[in-house]
């Protein structure tokens, strides 16, 4: 239990805030009375007990009971979407020879960059101090393609608290269909990772490309194949993680958010051969689907 100093106890509290007789608590108009030698060897005596203790000086180890209450600082209300009902993340492909903040940053990542900005973020560094710390600690050894590192984020309105930034290849050469070896093992680590942080909600460009013209400028062709690549990769990612889980243990991660390029919807609208149709029918005769 707590250990109390002696003066809180037994003689030595008496006279404190914190003693109770039984004839009342103490009063500022009250003074206590004086301790008697002869007080003291009544009390517990029958006769004292037949006349009970109204008015003498009873002495009590002090309780926490009759201690004033902490004044506990006002509370801090925080939004309520601030966390929503479950952790989300996001993807962020970044081609590796930009850099992670400023005009030359990719676009996603500056769109990314410009809506933390509008709220202050009470629980994690900004954007920029988290960006500015990991080109810091990565000095020596720069990250390459296939690498990725993690942001914290708590002023977005619950729509995600994580990012994972995946470095992909240079903007400089010209996107192909071909998903890298790397890629395939990143993309492994960021579900596993998704897991073990119970990250329920995962949204992830399709074509693992940056927004603008990396992405939109692909030919069909192209991109159908790019998709499909992309989708073994995150099917191969999903296996290993399933293969990893006990009989009765159900995945952190429980939603995957798959995003195709813009251009996609204006090819259903115009009625031409769409990436997303080719990919929902991938992934009915690749998975499980109902």
């Amino acid at each position: 239990g707590p250990q109390l100093p002696p003066e809180l106890l037994g003689l030595g509290s008496y006279g404190h805030s914190f003693f109770a007789r039984a004839s009342g608590l103490p009063s500022e108009s009250a003074p206590w009375p004086q301790v008697q030698p002869s007080m003291l060897a009544k009390i517990g005596t029958s006769s004292c007990a037949g006349q009970g203790l109204k008015g003498r000086g009873v002495f009590r180890s002090p309780s926490l009971c009759f201690w004033q209450p902490p004044r506990l600082p006002p509370l801090t209300r925080l939004s309520p979407n601030a966390y929503a009902d479950r952790l989300r993340g996001l993807v962020i492909p970044t081609p590796e020879n930009l850099k992670y903040e400023g005009s030359q940053s990719s676009v996603m990542l500056r769109e990314f960059a410009s809506r933390c900005e509008r709220a202050t973020d009470l629980h994690f560094p900004p954007l920029s101090a988290q960006l500015r710390s990991l080109r810091t600690l990565t000095h020596g050894a720069p990250l390459r393609n296939g690498d990725y590192f993690c942001t914290r984020h708590s002023n977005l309105g619950g729509a995600v608290q994580v990012a994972f930034h995946l470095l992909t290849g240079s903007s400089d050469v010209p996107a192909s269909d071909e998903v890298l070896a790397a890629t395939h093992r990143a993309l492994k680590r960021i579900v596993c990772d998704c897991h073990r942080c119970h990250v329920a909600e995962l949204t992830l460009p399709l074509l693992l490309l940056d927004l603008g013209a990396s992405e939109s400028s692909l030919p069909y062709a192209l991109a159908q194949r790019r998709a499909e690549n992309a989708m073994r990769a995150l099917k191969g990612a999903l296996t290993e993680l399933a293969d990893e889980l006990a009989p009765s243990e159900q995945p952190g991660l429980q939603v995957l958010n798959l995003v195709l390029p813009l251009s996609c919807s204006h090819s259903i609208n115009a009625g031409l051969a769409s990436v997303a149709e080719t990919t929902l029918t991938f992934i009915r005769h690749s998975f499980q689907c109902v």
